[in-house]
């Protein structure tokens, strides 16, 4: 279920801040305001946000106690996932 759970963080962190599916949004979102576009041009940023959002919409199993923290660790584990791929991504030449 983790494994899952990293690949869909992935691929949606990956669509937003590499593809160019959605290419207009992210570009009118990034004009916006500085925040905005430190954090949909940063994979490992955005990955901790995707994350966070996936463990509140797809069901996850609990980790830990306390909701909040289980939370907040799911972004944790999105980020971390995510700039691991990234690195390795440019380790190969990718």
């Amino acid at each position: 279920m983790i494994l899952l759970f990293i690949l869909l963080c992935y691929g949606l962190t990956n669509i937003v801040v590499n593809e160019s599916i959605f290419k207009g949004p992210v570009y009118y979102l990034r004009n916006k305001h500085k925040i905005i576009d430190n954090l949909l041009g940063c994979s490992t940023c955005l990955g901790f946000w995707v994350g966070l959002l996936m463990a509140i919409f797809v069901p996850v199993p609990i980790l830990v106690g306390s909701g909040l923290f289980n939370l907040i660790l799911y972004g944790i584990i999105s980020s971390g996932a995510i700039n691991i791929i990234e690195h390795i991504k440019i380790r190969i030449g990718y």
